[in-house]
């Protein structure tokens, strides 16, 4: 209020004044949660960053598992279109690697790789989970050896099973009420039937279920004998080689992920087809290089055509070798 000699009355200059403070405070209170969501965006980006440096590192390896603590707390989660890069807190990394994780996992977590073949070198697989996720295995054999079997002697497991810094339980015969107690425990349970019939029908958004059905040779010394389907609902896609087991384990997008570890598979193929062409052009010993060449450009696209391949190509290496050629790989 204005008295008589225009002044403001001192009652109206504290509203203002405490107007003014709660403006002011209001704007640092906003730029302070600006540079907080700012840092953790830079942190975001610079860990997701450190991560395609990890997994380059870990490529030459043929059987490596390392821990990774980051920063953050907010979930990873690989692309499901493409299945050709990882998020956090909505940064993006593009990776040209061959991830199977689960749709998304804890800032906490594993990275566990191996070299897949077939027959030759085609590039390293990489299974991302955290302790969270846990992996039921149901079934006999290659179940319980996936699950890991400790020898008496020496305590060392064997070398099918998966590493023991990852959450996995094995069952012969499914207990339901025990899944129950693992969708309480857990963010996330995943049951795998290995050449067992599938008998949970239960639901729950936090549960996933797939069938595993082998051609019974993935317990035998060459991994490259492994091979069979990958059953998801109502989809079914194929494997190639143990390392690939695996994979449909790990994976919450198995399928997506599997074709661009065949892209890289045809890739190598172009490039030994292009590599025995030269070869070729050079050839003084009559290696027959060319057929070799016919051989990589061969297109397949079933199980069994894919085995008959690399087992022509692994054989045909081999006889360039015996005849004192030069090998392709």
């Amino acid at each position: 209020m204005i008295n008589n000699r225009g002044e403001i009355s001192p009652v109206f200059k504290y509203i203002f004044a405490i107007i003014a403070g709660v403006l002011i405070l209001g704007f640092f209170v906003r730029f302070a949660f600006k540079q907080v969501d700012t840092s953790e965006q830079i942190e975001s980006y610079t860990e997701i960053r450190s991560l395609e440096d990890q997994l380059i590192s870990l490529s030459v390896s043929s059987s490596s598992v390392i821990p990774v603590n980051f920063y953050t707390k907010n979930k990873i989660s690989l692309d499901p279109v493409n299945c050709d890069g990882l998020v956090i807190s909505n940064n993006r990394l593009s990776t040209s690697q061959v991830i199977f994780s689960p749709e998304e996992f804890n800032s906490n977590f594993y990275i566990w790789t191996m070299n897949w073949k077939y027959p030759f070198r085609i590039t390293n697989f990489f299974y991302l989970a955290d302790k969270e996720t846990l992996f039921v295995l149901v079934g006999e054999d290659l179940a319980k050896k996936l699950n890991g079997v400790k020898d008496p002697k020496t305590g060392i497991l064997n070398d099918e099973a998966i590493p023991e810094v990852f959450s996995v339980e094995y069952y012969n015969n499914l207990n339901v009420d025990n899944i129950k107690q693992y969708l309480e425990d857990y963010d996330k349970v995943k049951v795998v039937f290995i050449d067992s019939k599938n008998t949970l029908t239960m639901e729950d958004s936090k549960l996933e279920v797939m069938e595993i059905k082998t051609n019974n040779k993935c317990l035998e010394d060459e991994e490259m004998d492994c091979s069979g389907d990958v059953i998801i609902g109502d989809k079914k896609y194929f494997f190639l080689g143990r390392p690939s087991i695996y994979a449909a384990i790990f994976s919450s997008n198995y399928g997506c992920s599997y074709q661009r570890a065949l892209d890289k598979l045809d890739f190598m193929n172009s490039l030994y087809a292009l590599k025995s062409s030269e070869m070729a052009k050079k050839d003084t010993k009559s290696c027959n290089y060319l057929s070799l060449k016919t051989l990589f450009l061969t297109k397949v696209k079933s199980p069994g055509d894919y085995y008959n391949k690399a087992t022509q190509l692994e054989s045909a290496n081999q006889r360039l070798k015996e005849v004192d050629c030069n090998v392709i790989f």
